[in-house]
């Protein structure tokens, strides 16, 4: 039978009251990067209480979540005449954070190649616990991934900024998709999804209810990594 996320978990659907509609693949430091502000002058801003309460991540919003953006403050600075001066823009790149696994268990010391948008590559080592850490541009869609020297090894594609809260149904059902625990993204707790998180549980050695209770999101959110 299908189940509902409990009331627990703060499950609203989109959230806030402004101007600005998020969409899919938003996040705040990709804002902040468009409309040229801090990504804190924004996040940090009064009028987005309500959103910093709901979505706790900045970068993990909800399309349709509403965002106010504040207009640019001009400044001026003086200068000296004949002299060559150095402006720095604050606030970028971002940080991305991959963990690789198999089984369970971390893909550590693995050469990797990871593709941006089709013009930034990046290559490197994972640590000893699987993970990959690297700067990216704030507003970058799309990274293609792939592990190790094998031919034969898939690239994985990685849709940056398209995570949503793990108190809604598609941020549930795609952390658990990304961990290995396949179901849709219905944005309903179908029967497939329910499944998978019995699966899960399982895995984890909690009771097994196919029901997203406090404990296996939190269990689910730290195996996520957000």
């Amino acid at each position: 039978m299908p189940y509902n996320l409990p009331s627990s978990t703060n499950s609203t659907g989109p959230v806030g009251n402004a101007s600005y509609l998020v969409q899919a693949g938003d996040c705040i430091d990709s804002i902040a990067f468009a409309t040229g502000h801090l990504w804190q002058t924004i996040w940090n801003h009064s009028d987005n209480a309500s959103l910093r309460t709901c979505r706790v991540s900045r970068n993990i919003l909800l399309p349709g979540d509403q965002l106010f953006i504040p207009p640019i403050a001009q400044k001026s600075y003086e200068c000296a005449t004949d002299a060559k001066h150095r402006f720095v823009r604050t606030g970028v790149p971002c940080m991305l954070r991959v963990c690789l696994l198999v089984a369970g268990q971390p893909r550590g010391n693995e050469e990797y190649r990871l593709v941006i948008d089709d013009k930034l590559t990046l290559t490197g080592i994972s640590d000893g616990e699987g993970w990959i850490e690297v700067q990216i541009p704030p507003n970058a869609a799309q990274g293609k991934l792939t592990i190790g020297g094998d031919p034969l090894e898939p690239a994985y594609t990685l849709d940056l900024g398209g995570l949503d809260p793990i108190t809604e149904p598609t941020g549930l059902q795609q952390r658990l998709h990304n961990l290995g625990f396949h179901c849709d993204a219905t944005g309903r707790m179908d029967d497939a999804t329910c499944a998978a998180l019995s699966v899960f549980q399982q895995a984890e050695g909690q009771d097994v209810t196919g029901k997203p209770n406090r404990a296996t999101l939190d269990k689910l959110k730290k195996r996520s990594g957000c």
